[in-house]
């Protein structure tokens, strides 16, 4: 198990990006907005804010803080003979920290946190496109098709509809780059067993 903060490279209206707890168990991953903010020049690669922001000390604490409780709620939830998962999880944890003003991460915040951290040259600029359409593909057919994305959705149903979808399409998708984009699809989603 190992914990985690990220920097989230979307600068709000004063400059400061959002930090994200990342919680690695069992081969799963729980992501959370930690609500704390700070300018990039001011988040150091060991995951921490430095001193050059005079809010740097109490933000450092609430992120030790985090970083606490969401053991704490691993190892409760262990402790009862329960398999983690990451509704447990999100649950338990937000009761320690009476964290109840942020809603869990949706597929899409997800989606596009994912693409943050793998920004060229992580990952290929053609990799990287190929993402960018997927996203612009899916938010289309949820769209089109009135069917809300999210991780329990991601259903057989849900491929045959969004292969459906991408055949009716001016410039049909062919089975080739079909098979690319569920691929990415598959291989990037967070595991929420």
């Amino acid at each position: 198990m190992t914990v985690n903060f990220y920097l989230i490279n979307r600068p709000d209206k004063n400059g400061e990006c959002r930090i994200n707890l990342h919680f690695r168990y069992e081969g799963n991953e729980f992501i959370q907005n930690t609500l704390e903010k700070v300018k990039k020049k001011h988040w150091n690669k060991k995951q921490y804010v430095n001193i050059g922001d005079s809010e740097s000390a109490n933000k450092n604490a609430t992120l030790t803080r985090f970083e606490d409780k969401i053991k704490e709620a691993y190892n409760y939830i262990r402790s009862k003979g329960i398999k983690p998962n990451n509704e447990n999880l999100y649950e338990k944890f937000n009761e320690l920290v009476n964290y109840v003003e942020v809603k869990p991460m949706s597929f899409y915040d997800y989606f596009n946190d994912f693409l943050e951290l793998k920004k060229p040259p992580l990952l290929s600029q053609e990799t990287y496109n190929i993402y960018i359409t997927l996203i612009k593909h899916l938010k289309d057919f949820e769209n089109f098709a009135k069917y809300e994305i999210k991780f329990n959705t991601l259903t057989d149903l849900f491929y045959a509809k969004f292969y459906e979808y991408m055949q009716k399409k001016d410039k049909p998708t062919n089975d080739n780059t079909f098979a690319k984009y569920i691929k990415k699809l598959n291989c990037n989603s967070p595991k929420n067993t």
